[in-house]
């Protein structure tokens, strides 16, 4: 019994460990500086990683730079056989879940749509807050708990917002470009004669 709840302890000790790495991650990535190539973007960024990944396990000080040397590989080497497991990864991730996002989002109107995609933003953040100044300071922090919760749902969010575009383009062009009769039409009006 005793081993049981020093096993669940254990496991409940390392997803909050897990968590707490991922928040911290998350964080020093949202610091960087932009850079028009990510290689750069990762390169730059390589050993701050390497050190708060590093600060989350019970490696021997000694192992560091040689973390840092196979991070900096996995990192910026696309052929790097961990870098494309984690792309397909992501990318199965992201399929699934813009299939599951399409069935659910495709019969919502342009409104529902919108609300949905921003998170149940409605009105823009141009538009004055028109109450007192506690509904002011709880929106905002409604607004903040939003946000970090879509930043921790960063596959999710991006099948939503991938969604949302792919669904607003294809009712406003699949009419127009995509028919098959005006297809042929328009191929038939440029072909010569």
């Amino acid at each position: 019994m005793v081993l049981a709840t020093n096993s669940i302890s254990a496991a409940a000790d390392a997803r909050t460990k897990s968590k707490n790495l991922h928040s911290s991650l998350v964080a020093l990535l949202q610091t960087s500086p932009t850079s028009s190539r990510p290689a750069q973007k990762w390169k730059a960024m390589k050993d701050s990683l390497a050190l708060q990944i590093f600060r989350f396990t019970d490696a021997p000080s000694e192992v560091l730079l040689q973390f840092e040397d196979e991070l900096e590989r996995h990192l910026c080497e696309p052929e790097s056989q961990v870098f494309q497991e984690v792309e397909r990864h992501f990318h199965d991730k992201l399929l699934a879940e813009l299939q599951q996002r399409v069935r659910d989002l495709k019969p919502l109107t342009g409104v529902g749509l919108f609300s949905v995609a921003t998170g149940g933003r409605i009105n823009g953040s141009s538009r004055a807050w028109e109450g007192s100044r506690d509904h002011s300071m709880e929106r905002d922090t409604n607004e903040s708990s939003t946000r970090e919760a879509r930043e921790e749902g960063g596959i999710e969010d991006m099948a939503t917002r991938l969604t949302h575009l792919g669904l607003l383009h294809w009712r406003v062009w699949s009419s127009l470009v995509y028919d098959g009769d005006y297809v042929d039409t328009e191929m038939a009006d440029s072909l010569p004669q």
